[in-house]
């Protein structure tokens, strides 16, 4: 395929009858225009374009070659009008990775109220454990992914929707049997669920500017939230889950915060996207519409 410049050159110098005219159509000089020509007849071994000081016109390859390229520059601007009318509309397929736990428990309300506000966008989301490194949006074919805690994909930017608080909590029928939690160095007394994320980490609480770090002993670990807080629910011990997961148990009684004037580390919540300047619109309202969502989470 030429050089489409080369090919517009030859359009209007043609069309024009003029490489004054054509330079200036296209805001370049004569010259330029007189090299794009002599560059495409080289290439095609053909000469084009009859040229003496009082005309301008095209030889039969020229005019034949002139049907050709108005087809081919006619293509591309048709294209390149649906491609840019296609970014800006808010409609299409739009396909989202997100975390298993938090899609399952936030994202089919979230999701519903966006395609009410949005029905042409047609959007499919697929859960799965996000926090795993080798599932990177990109190569999983996915506009974007809502991931908490921090991006392991590179070459994403990332826009934070909110901010997944941590909590302690037990049963109350644990807390009878076990005892109460005056301070977290009580945690070694205790029975604790560990997640995935402090598998091999102490407990971090902080209060003001007094922080303590815990250790801590359990029998049952696990890499989900939502089993973590059942376990927590069944009696098994403390358990840190995040209160995203938890509101209606705590509200029901079934879960009691422990530990209150403590604060744990917070995960944000984050939307991943390829870097681009030329962001569709259809992922654009999708994260603006998830940022005013999860804001105020937990």
């Amino acid at each position: 395929m030429r050089n489409l410049e080369e090919m517009e050159a030859l359009r209007h110098v043609l069309t024009r009858q003029s490489f004054v005219l054509a330079a200036r159509e296209l805001h370049t000089s004569p010259a330029t225009i007189t090299r794009r020509i002599a560059a495409l007849e080289e290439s095609l071994g053909v000469k084009l374009v009859n040229r003496n000081t009082r005309s301008v016109s095209a030889t039969d390859a020229g005019n034949r070659y002139l049907a050709l390229a108005q087809r081919v520059l006619d293509d591309v601007n048709r294209e390149e009008l649906l491609i840019t009318r296609m970014n800006r509309e808010t409609d299409g397929p739009l396909k989202v990775l997100v975390s298993k736990s938090f899609g399952n428990l936030h994202m089919g309300g979230a999701v519903g109220d966006f395609m009410s506000m949005y029905p042409g966008i047609e959007t499919s989301i697929i859960v799965s454990d996000a926090s795993l490194p080798s599932l990177d949006p990109i190569e999983g074919g996915f506009d974007l992914a809502i991931r908490l805690g921090e991006p392991k994909a590179s070459g994403l930017f990332a826009r934070s929707l909110g901010e997944a608080k941590w909590i302690a909590c037990a049963s109350p029928t644990y807390l009878a049997k076990a005892g109460t939690l005056q301070t977290p160095a009580d945690l070694s007394h205790h029975k604790c669920i560990r997640h995935e994320m402090y598998l091999s980490k102490a407990w971090e609480f902080a209060k003001g500017s007094e922080k303590q770090n815990v250790k801590i002993k359990g029998q049952a670990s696990t890499n989900s939230v939502i089993i973590a807080r059942d376990l927590a629910i069944s009696g098994l011990g403390v358990s840190l889950v995040p209160t995203y997961c938890i509101t209606d148990e705590l509200k029901a009684g079934a879960l009691v915060q422990v530990l209150s004037s403590w604060k744990l580390p917070s995960q944000t919540i984050r939307a991943l996207y390829p870097h681009s300047r030329l962001q569709a619109t259809k992922v654009k309202v999708f994260i603006d519409f998830m940022q005013k969502r999860f804001r105020a989470l937990g």
